[in-house]
């Protein structure tokens, strides 16, 4: 009775863990952008600003949590959210950066004027052609909705390619590595966590 018991609160809690991915996810990088795209309205510049420093601390300490002890104890499923939300801010922060660089005349991209959601989609197409193996952009023919245009408006995408590779795939290699040596060890990690763990 016990044992059974225990399994549906394991499979109730990957339940709860899936949907929170599933819907969390997508929430929360909605409101990150409309946070973002308010500050933009604002001043451009000066509210871009903002939020780059706002949701930049909130990368370092999504990669630092990440990389931590604790993390080994995570989910699965709370690690694809951890992954998926440093990679949609990383988009959305250097989809700022690159329009305070167009807007202050620093940068050029092609076409002039594009928007922060253009840059942002510039910026998660880039993230997705980084991951080893996928190419989605060259197999499935898309184009870049912005093209970067010489050393000022190439340099965050590069800082970024590195943020990517570096920091966000590293941190997830290190996670699974870690995971997997308790694994062999003989501890077994947890199959699931809370909603707030």
């Amino acid at each position: 009775m016990k044992g059974k018991a225990s399994k549906e609160r394991a499979v109730n809690g990957t339940i709860k863990e899936i949907l929170l991915t599933i819907l969390g996810v997508p929430l929360f990088y909605v409101i990150a952008l409309g946070v973002i795209g308010i500050a933009i309205e604002w001043n451009t510049v000066a509210g871009g600003v903002m939020a780059v420093v706002v949701y930049g601390f909130g990368l370092y300490e999504g990669v630092k949590d990440l990389r931590s002890r604790e993390a080994i104890e995570y989910s699965v499923w709370k690690v694809v959210r951890i992954f998926l939300m440093l990679l949609l801010v990383a988009a959305a922060v250097f989809g700022t950066i690159s329009l305070i660089l167009a807007t202050v005349g620093w940068a050029k991209y092609e076409p002039e004027g594009a928007s922060f959601y253009e840059f942002t989609m510039y910026y998660i197409q880039t993230s997705v052609d980084v991951l080893p193996g996928l190419e989605l952009s060259e197999t499935l023919g898309l184009k870049l909705p912005v093209e970067p245009e010489g050393a000022v408006a190439g340099l965050p995408v590069v800082v970024f390619r590195v943020l990517v590779i570096f920091g966000i795939v590293a941190s997830l290699t290190m996670w699974w590595s870690a995971r997997s040596r308790k694994k062999e060890n003989g501890e077994r990690p947890e199959t699931h966590t809370t909603i707030g763990g």
